[in-house]
């Protein structure tokens, strides 16, 4: 046991994940009592750490899957957290008068966008070197 400590105490990730989890267990348990809601947010706070950290140990870090996953918790939290909130937000930029402004901004993200994709297909993603040496 003493040897298990050691190495949570001697590395800092393993030191916070024993931490929160001893925290959530305590919690699930009701030594302490906690605000509805704040598990949810834990797990919502903690899944983009998560992801960069897997991400980087696998060498895969890419900012377009850490955005996405950000995102995809961050919208489930909050529909966990207030329900109905999303729809609701839905609902406000479909409206008369958003929904214009939104198209214009979804078309203007699309374009550059397709602008980037564009500029990025021209470059070459081989180069030639050619090293001219001159007579002895």
């Amino acid at each position: 046991m003493g040897q298990v400590v050691g190495v949570v105490l001697g590395n800092r990730r393993a030191a916070v994940a024993t931490g929160v989890v001893s925290l959530i267990v305590a919690a699930r348990f009701d030594l302490f009592q906690l605000p509805s809601g704040t598990a949810i947010l834990i797990v919502v706070s903690g899944v983009p750490l998560a992801t960069y950290l897997i991400l980087r140990r696998t060498g895969r870090v890419s900012q377009q899957v850490w955005l996405a996953s950000t995102i995809a918790s961050v919208v489930l939290g909050l529909e966990f957290v207030a329900p109905g909130t999303v729809q609701t937000a839905i609902e406000q930029l479909t409206s008369e008068n958003v929904a214009p402004l939104l198209i214009l901004v979804i078309g203007g993200v699309f374009y550059l966008w397709w602008r980037a994709r564009r500029s990025e297909r021209s470059t070459p993603e081989t180069v030639n070197r050619l090293i001219f040496r001159g007579g002895d």
